[in-house]
């Protein structure tokens, strides 16, 4: 599972969604700023950042926290993918 914390009108954060949507990647997004994403929100502190976006990979009991796309490769984010 991908998930993107994101801020509304964020360049990177659009960037990053169309980089995995032109690679046909899932993602999950969480806007900061709606209402209903007050776990969000909480669990986007507690990883102690500041800043947006955040990719969150999850799969099988491993996590990773990524704070720049370019860090990882396509073949990376397709390993959390079901």
């Amino acid at each position: 599972m991908i998930e993107i914390y994101t801020l509304p009108n964020c360049a990177e954060c659009i960037r990053v969604k169309n980089w995995l949507k032109d690679r046909n990647i899932p993602y999950v997004e969480y806007d900061l700023k709606q209402p209903h994403n007050r776990e969000a929100r909480k669990n986007w502190r507690e990883m102690g950042l500041n800043i947006a976006p955040v990719i969150v990979c999850k799969k099988m009991g491993e996590e990773s926290i990524i704070t720049e796309l370019e860090i990882c490769s396509e073949e990376y984010y397709r390993r959390f993918v079901d």
